[in-house]
C-alpha cells in the first residue's frame, strides 16, 4: 500500500521562516539499482489472431497470462501455393513485423483475416510451411513499413537499414520500453570471452574510477551500470588500448552490440547522475542524441531533419516547491510538449497542462507535432 503525505504546509512554514527547500525526487518508479526484482522474461511462440497484439510506443507488445507486457514479433507462417518460391527466394517470403506498421493497421481495417505467429525469438530462424509442404525453417527480411513508422535508425534517410536489420539489436534499442526483459546474448559467460575475463574488466573500471569514459558519468555507486567494452570487436583483445569503460547507455549505442538490453528504470537513474554531475551538457544535436534514449533517435532524427526546436532530454518536472514530480525523456519547455515513456509521469505532465506524445504519435501526425513543438 502506498502512503501519500501532503508536506505543502510544511513546506510553506520552512519558507516563511527563510529556509532553503532542497529539490528532492519525489518519484517512486523501480530501479534496478535497489534490487528489486522483475518480472522474468519469457520465450514465447504462438498463433495469435491480430487483434490480440498491442502495442507500446508504436512496438508490438503482448501482455502474457501473468500481465506482463513483452516485446514481440509478428509472421505468417503459411505461405499457400507460393511455398515454392519462398523456400528459395527470400524475397518471395511474407515479411514479418516488429511494429503497429500501417499494413497491419490496414489488415484490421479490412477485416482481413490471416492467423499470425507470435514470437520473441532473435534468431531469424522462422517456420514456413504451405500447400502440404513440411515446416521449414528459413529467414525473412523485416517489413518496410515497420521500420518507416519508427524510423528506426533514420531508416527514413538511409534505406540499407533494411538489408542490415538485426532482430536482436531492434529489440535491445527498444528495451526501455519494456519492464520484462531477456538476458544478454553476449555476456561474461557465453564462452567468447578469456577466462580471466571478470578479473580483468573489474581491474579495469576500477582503474577508471568507476566512470564512463564516453559520457563521463560517475558509477561508482551503481558500478552494475558500468562495463568494459572492446572497442574492436574482438572479445578475446584484451589490451589496453582496446578496452573502454562504458555506462550501459553508452555501450548499447555502439555498433553491434544488440545483445544489450537496459531498463526504463536504468536510463532514469544515469540521466539523473549525469545531470547531478554537471554532465548532462545539451548545446547540440549531437549531444541531444548522446544522452537521450536510444528507443527515440528515430523520432529525433526526424526533428533535427526538419528543423524542429532541439528538445531537452530527461527534463525534470518540478512542483510548487522545487520537488520533483516526473520526468520526461523529452521536453520542450517552452511549448509545454513532450515525450514520455512512464504512463504514470505523462498522467503528472497531463496534469499541468503538457502535451504528451507518445513516440508514435509523434511519427504518425509529425506535421502537427513539429507545429506544437516549434
Amino acid at each position: 500500500m502506498k502512503i501519500k503525505v501532503d508536506f505543502s504546509d510544511l513546506f510553506a512554514c520552512a519558507k516563511e521562516m527563510g529556509a532553503t527547500i532542497v529539490k528532492e525526487n519525489m518519484i517512486s518508479s523501480p530501479n534496478a539499482s535497489h534490487g528489486l526484482s522483475r518480472e522474468e522474461w519469457a520465450p514465447i511462440k504462438k498463433e495469435i489472431d491480430l487483434n490480440e497484439i498491442g502495442s507500446t510506443q508504436g512496438v508490438l507488445r503482448f501482455t502474457d497470462e501473468r500481465g506482463v507486457d513483452q516485446q514481440v514479433l509478428l509472421y505468417i507462417e503459411d505461405h499457400g501455393w507460393g511455398i515454392e518460391d519462398a523456400l528459395y527466394d527470400i524475397k518471395k517470403r511474407r515479411k514479418f513485423h516488429v511494429a503497429d506498421c500501417s499494413t497491419l493497421q490496414k489488415k484490421r481495417g479490412d477485416g482481413t483475416f490471416e492467423r499470425y505467429v507470435m514470437t520473441n525469438d532473435f534468431s531469424n530462424q522462422f517456420s514456413i510451411t504451405g500447400m502440404e509442404k513440411k515446416s521449414v525453417k528459413v529467414e525473412l527480411q523485416v517489413c518496410k513499413n515497420c521500420l518507416k513508422s519508427l524510423n528506426y535508425k533514420n531508416y527514413s534517410c538511409n534505406l540499407d537499414v533494411f538489408n542490415k536489420f538485426s532482430i536482436s539489436e531492434f529489440f535491445a534499442t527498444y528495451s526501455s520500453f519494456f519492464a520484462s526483459l531477456p538476458s544478454r546474448f553476449s555476456g561474461e559467460d557465453d564462452g567468447s570471452y578469456t577466462d580471466d575475463w571478470k578479473m580483468i574488466s573489474a581491474k579495469y573500471r576500477a582503474s577508471k574510477n568507476y566512470s564512463c569514459e564516453y559520457c563521463a558519468v560517475d558509477l561508482s555507486k551503481n558500478k552494475h551500470l558500468l562495463h568494459t567494452h572492446h572497442k574492436s570487436g574482438v572479445k578475446t583483445d584484451n589490451n589496453l588500448y582496446n578496452l573502454q569503460a562504458l555506462c550501459i547507455d553508452c555501450h548499447r549505442k555502439q555498433a553491434h552490440h544488440g545483445h544489450l538490453f537496459v531498463h526504463h528504470e536504468d536510463m532514469v537513474m544515469i540521466n539523473n547522475l549525469r545531470r547531478n554531475q554537471g554532465q548532462l551538457k545539451q548545446d547540440n544535436w549531437r549531444e541531444v542524441f548522446k544522452f537521450a534514449d536510444a528507443a527515440l533517435h528515430g523520432l529525433l532524427a526526424k526533428c533535427e531533419h526538419d528543423r524542429c526546436i532541439k528538445p531537452v532530454v530527461a527534463y525534470e518536472m518540478l512542483g510548487g516547491f522545487d520537488e520533483i514530480i516526473a520526468e520526461l525523456e523529452l521536453a520542450w519547455p517552452k511549448s509545454k510538449n513532450c515525450i514520455v515513456i512512464n504512463d504514470d509521469h505523462a498522467r503528472v505532465a497531463r496534469s499541468h497542462g503538457w502535451h504528451v506524445w507518445t513516440m508514435i504519435e509523434a511519427m504518425d501526425d509529425f506535421l502537427n507535432f513539429k507545429v506544437s513543438v516549434n
